[in-house]
């Protein structure tokens, strides 16, 4: 009778062992499958993760570049205007008389008596040629230069001007020797009007021109 009624329970607990690996059978696919799906949505997650976190990364690359080429025209601009304001500084400071100068030009020798009123003709007619800075005598002219005359003698600023006189003039020197040399000219008009008055011009490559007195 025992042993019978161990072969029952014997026969019982296979049964339910059969039951529970058959169960596992059938729910390992499962899992498996579980697993699979959610293994596949994750990845999908990860890669829209990645695709959205490359898409940002380089919307910023582009901003950064904007960025960029924004102060690197700005920076270009700047320092074209501080070219353009150093080069109008020079050229104002060269109008001025305050700074030293030397260019292309001309000397002009002349001797004979001249009054203040060719010397102003003379100047003049070297500026509208385009003469960039003029010195007589060494005295370099500046804004408010000024002849006049002074006990017979012609002063340039308060001071006197003696024969030979000396100009010198920088700008285009073939220019400024053909306009003062033609027929009709400045100086052909003041050697008519007086035999004594000998003049000479000569081209130089270079004429140094010192800031004027009081602006140095």
């Amino acid at each position: 009778m025992t042993q019978k009624r161990d072969q029952v329970v014997l026969l019982v607990v296979a049964l339910i062992l059969g039951l529970l690996v058959m169960r596992q059978l059938l729910v390992s696919p499962h899992l498996q499958k579980v697993s699979k799906i959610e293994e596949e949505q994750l990845l999908a997650l990860e890669v829209a993760r990645l695709i959205k976190a490359n898409a940002d990364l380089r919307e910023e690359i582009q901003t950064l570049g904007e960025t960029f080429s924004t102060y690197q025209k700005s920076l270009e601009n700047r320092k074209e205007a501080e070219g353009e304001v150093q080069k109008n500084l020079q050229k104002y400071q060269v109008i001025a008389a305050e700074s030293k100068v030397k260019g292309p030009g001309i000397e002009v020798d002349i001797e004979g008596p001249l009054s203040k009123e060719d010397f102003v003709d003379l100047i003049n007619a070297l500026k509208n040629i385009g003469a960039e800075a003029i010195s007589v005598n060494g005295i370099r002219l500046t804004p408010f230069s000024y002849f006049g005359s002074s006990q017979g003698q012609v002063v340039l600023d308060k001071k006197r001007l003696d024969q030979p006189y000396r100009i010198l003039a920088i700008g285009d020197s073939s220019l400024l020797a053909e306009a003062l040399q033609r027929k009709g000219g400045v100086l052909d008009l003041i050697q008519a009007a007086s035999k004594e008055v000998k003049v000479g011009v000569e081209k130089r490559e270079t004429v140094v021109l010192e800031a004027a007195e009081g602006r140095r």
